[in-house]
């Protein structure tokens, strides 16, 4: 019998013997190929993490080793094979020049085949891109080769896929068509994505067919936005999401939008954001969440990835950051705009080694769970302009709380006018680590009039 944590007393519980459960379900794993394949959900920055790479390149072997051994291959010596999509970044202008510092789909994809075989898989870029016309002769990363059925057919037969980063919804533009809006010449009308009318493409089908049959799916920053279903995050700040509400929609702006449609629906647990605390994303999530009606919001830092079995339903932390869980279940709301005011969100950071169950909501930790205040001094109100370049604020104030005798800690958002105040505060529930992960910190937002960057 499963035992369901009621809200109202919801803590973070150790489940004995998970490991070994874990390892077992996994292990039963290559002898069943009509079990989905693991999301590998890289937070950004992959930068050949060694720990990453490592952990992908060992999935990726378990699939083609399972994958052999159903079609009864004899040949040991061959590598496992994937398949790299750069389509969310930029097309190329003109042909390949040689010069490392090249950024674009061709660029990207040669980058990465580079890096993968260094962990002896083979990689294969896929020369899907956004473009509807090709944007110089010959360029091989158009939009229309996600309809060609000879790279369908070698999709579909991979071990496993990694998707880099950039836009996330270049992938919908290239992988999805929506006939009720597509002009002439391929793309959507005035740049409006593929909505929920949309059809996939032969590419975006044998995706799904090496999913579910067991290959690995990897994603890093816009690659981990598209895992997701619908309301999968189209842009914009914490500042914006905040001062401005939230709209579904697509433009290439600071304002916090969201896909109705979304992408690909392979993590269907909550919503997915990536460079989470580097960038200042908590404030974000919570007025998505809302937005979209999504109860929970993993962000996963940068350097960082959510390993994430879709039949067991179980998640592993991996890296040097954290993933963070955004809970709105017990959160009020002050109106029926956007979340001028919040309160009573709670707030879960889980660090490497950490193990997370998605139908029970429970978290296991790699390292001891203190369960009284700590002996640090309490961190002072703090103040921040917002944006992806302040770095982790809200995140260092939290662990600054969490190792402290006080119950309470603030940061003053002081960008716009108003500006806004986040309250933290440890109660009953909050549990904390030595290490930096903390389970159940409540958090709270409200307007701070007259911001100090403001006044005269």
């Amino acid at each position: 019998m499963k035992h369901f944590v009621q809200p109202a007393v919801r803590r973070t519980l150790i489940v004995e013997n998970m490991e070994t459960a874990l390892l077992n379900t996994h292990h039963q794993r290559a002898a069943d190929l009509i079990l989905p394949g693991p999301l590998f959900l890289i937070g950004g920055a992959l930068d050949e993490d060694p720990v990453l790479l490592e952990r992908f390149a060992a999935l990726t072997r378990e699939a083609h080793q399972a994958h052999q051994a159903h079609n009864h291959a004899t040949d040991a010596k061959t590598l496992p094979r994937i398949g790299i999509f750069t389509t969310a970044s930029e097309p190329a202008f003109a042909p390949l020049d040689g010069n490392p510092e090249t950024e674009s789909d061709e660029a990207d994809g040669e980058y990465y085949r580079e890096v993968f075989a260094r962990h002896q898989l083979e990689a294969i870029p896929l020369p899907v891109g956004r473009a509807a016309i090709a944007p110089y002769p010959g360029a091989p990363y158009i939009r229309e080769a996600a309809d060609d059925a000879q790279l369908a057919e070698l999709v579909a037969g991979l071990d496993g896929l990694f998707f880099g980063g950039g836009d996330q919804t270049n992938y919908i533009f290239a992988l999805f068509r929506d006939p009720a809006s597509e002009t002439a010449t391929g793309s959507s009308a005035e740049g409006t994505p593929p909505g929920v009318g949309r059809t996939e493409t032969a590419v975006m089908r044998a995706i799904r067919a090496l999913h579910a049959r067991g290959g690995v799916i990897a994603g890093t920053s816009a690659g981990l936005a598209i895992q997701q279903g619908s309301g999968m995050v189209t842009g914009g700040t914490s500042v914006r999401a905040w001062h401005d509400g939230v709209t579904p929609g697509y433009e290439d702006d600071e304002q916090t939008r969201f896909s109705v449609a979304g992408g690909f629906g392979f993590f269907a647990e909550g919503l997915l954001d990536s460079h989470f605390n580097e960038w200042d994303r908590v404030v974000r999530a919570v007025c998505l969440g809302r937005a979209t009606g999504n109860r929970l919001v993993f962000g996963v830092d940068e350097h960082t990835a959510l390993l994430y079995w879709p039949t067991e339903r179980t998640g592993e932390v991996i890296g040097s950051g954290g993933v963070s869980i955004i809970d709105l279940e017990e959160a009020e709301w002050s109106s029926e705009a956007a979340a001028a005011t919040a309160l009573g969100v709670r707030w879960h950071h889980l660090l490497a080694g950490d193990q997370y169950r998605f139908d029970t909501e429970v978290i296991t930790r790699a390292a001891t769970e203190q369960f009284e205040p700590g002996t640090g001094p309490l961190p002072e109100t703090a103040q921040s302009t917002g944006g992806e370049d302040v770095g982790p604020v809200l995140l260092r104030q939290a662990q600054a709380l969490t190792r402290s005798a006080g119950a309470v800690a603030a940061l003053d958002y002081i960008a716009t006018d108003p500006g806004y105040h986040v309250t933290l505060l440890r109660d009953e529930r909050t549990i904390w680590t030595a290490a930096g992960g903390f389970s159940a910190l409540k958090l709270s937002i409200t307007p701070l009039k007259h911001s100090p960057i403001h006044q005269k």
